[in-house]
Formats: C-alpha cells, sequence, structure tokens
C-alpha cells in the first residue's frame, strides 16, 4: 500500500485521539470531529485514485480496516451529535431512560447482521475476497443496500457494514461512560442538598446565559489552573456555589457565539460597570 494513504491514516487516528479526548458534550467539539473525519475520508478518496493497489492483500487491508475506520468515527460523531441535541434536560429518570433507549437501539440495530457480526468479532478472513475487493460482490452476500448509490471506485459490499460495526463499539464506550457520569451528577445534586454555610446567601442573580458567558470565558482566558481545569468541571464548581443547575452549556455557548451583534454582552457590561465604579470613586 502507497506510504501516502498510510501516512494520512496515522494522522488521522492522531487527531481523532485528541478530539476523543476533549468534551464529547460539547457541540462545538463534536462538529470538529464531523469535520475532521469527513476531510480525511475525502484525502483518502483522492489518494486512492492516485495510488491504486498492486495487490489483492493491499486493496482488502484498504477497505477492511482504514477506511472503516475512518467511515466509522465519522458516524460516531454524526450520531453524537444527534444525541447531544435531543438529550432531554428534564429529570435523572427521564436521562437514563434516554440513554437506555439508545443502547437498545444499537444492540437492535446490530443483529441486523448477526452472521457477519461474527465475523467482524472473530477476525475472520475466509471470505474478505468477496466483502472488501471492488466488483467482486455477489447478490445474495450484500447486505447494505447503500453499496449501490456509493463510488465504486471507492467501495465495496461491505465496507460500510465494518464501519457501522466501528461506530457501534466506540458508541457503546461512549454512553456508558454518560450513563456513569448522570449517576455521578446525580450523587453530587444529592450530597449537595443543603448547601455549605459559606454558600448560603450567595445566589446568582444574572441570567444563566450570563453565567455561561464568563464561565467559558475564563477557560478561554486560562485563568484557572493555566487553563487545565475541564469545562465540565468548571460549571460543576460554579453549580455548587451558586446551587444552580447549568443544562445545555453547550448549546447556550452556541446561542451567544452566534448572536447578531454584541457577542461578549455580559463581559462588557461587566467592563463598563467596573470603569463606571472606579469613575465615581475619583
Amino acid at each position: 500500500m502507497h506510504q501516502d494513504i498510510l501516512n494520512c491514516y496515522t494522522k488521522f487516528m492522531d487527531g481523532t485521539k485528541i478530539i476523543m479526548g476533549e468534551d464529547l458534550r460539547d457541540l462545538e467539539i463534536i462538529r470538529k470531529g464531523i469535520t475532521y473525519s469527513k476531510e480525511n475520508l475525502q484525502e483518502l478518496r483522492v489518494l486512492l485514485r492516485k495510488h491504486d493497489f498492486h495487490t489483492i492483500e493491499g486493496e482488502i487491508h484498504f477497505f477492511k480496516s482504514i477506511k472503516p475506520a475512518v467511515n466509522g468515527y465519522l458516524k460516531f460523531f454524526v450520531y453524537i451529535y444527534r444525541l447531544e441535541l435531543h438529550f432531554p434536560i428534564t429529570s435523572f429518570k427521564i436521562k437514563q431512560k434516554y440513554l437506555k433507549m439508545e443502547m437498545c437501539q444499537i444492540e437492535t440495530k446490530r443483529l441486523k447482521y448477526v452472521e457477519f457480526y461474527r465475523y467482524y468479532k472473530n477476525k475472520e478472513t475466509s471470505l474478505d475476497h468477496y466483502y472488501f475487493v471492488r466488483q467482486t460482490e455477489r447478490i445474495e452476500s450484500i447486505l447494505d443496500t447503500t453499496h449501490f448509490f456509493s463510488d465504486p471506485e471507492f467501495s465495496t459490499s461491505h465496507d460500510n457494514i465494518y464501519a457501522k460495526f466501528i461506530k457501534y463499539e466506540i458508541l457503546e464506550s461512549h454512553l456508558k461512560y454518560l450513563a456513569i457520569t448522570l449517576i455521578r451528577e446525580k450523587s453530587r445534586e444529592d450530597n449537595n442538598t443543603h448547601k455549605p454555610i459559606i454558600y448560603k446567601d450567595s445566589n446568582w442573580t444574572s441570567s444563566i446565559t450570563d453565567l455561561v458567558e464568563l464561565i467559558y470565558s475564563l477557560k478561554a482566558a486560562r485563568a484557572i489552573n493555566n487553563g487545565s481545569k475541564e469545562l465540565n468541571q468548571m460549571i460543576s464548581v460554579v453549580e455548587q456555589v451558586f446551587g444552580i443547575k447549568i443544562k445545555n452549556h453547550s448549546n447556550i455557548y452556541q446561542k451567544i457565539k452566534y448572536r447578531s451583534r454584541n457577542t461578549t454582552k455580559f463581559l462588557d457590561h461587566l467592563k463598563l460597570s467596573l470603569l463606571s465604579k472606579i469613575a465615581s470613586e475619583d
């Protein structure tokens, strides 16, 4: 296989590792993952036109391992984007039910390909020359009809299904993480039913949007722990101090980001308020 293709794949996996380490509940981060995956998938398509395979083994490796990995992450990022857009903001039980339903849907979709999934999990190779070589498919072996509408130079009858399996596995881990995080958040809420004395009578009287603008500003300015403090941790601290709940902070941030005018409205207000105080004391 040509070195350019291998370099593209290595670069993609290194970049994806960084994105996966960020806050995957932040819509901006998820969009970055979608864009990055799409760009690398397109780069692979272009490279394949320039450097076709000299051996069947090379073609199989590309369509069984390389392309499905990139496509699988793309599918994953698109899925969790939808997941976050529709994530309930009501009670703990409804959130928990929502995650359980998503997990059940994954299993239902996977059972659709149960025999081929065994082939995938057992790392079998006996039929690779049918599944992962272009224009060699048999009609009776095609499970994914979207193959008929794909680019024949950049797809085989089964590489898209392998990408789905990869998506399911990454998604399973992500949903389990969300479920654990949800339980921890519920536990923190239960433990903080009564605010410590030091926090009593410390109520945030401006809007939640203003508070989110302030938190994101502190994060961007690396004002806390030199920027190493995770956004979710910062929000958790603020929630405890003021005894409030900030729901869907990433969506609130997007609304701030795309204001038609005066993007940093609250920060501007803080600056003017302080300048006014200083001037009145002169």
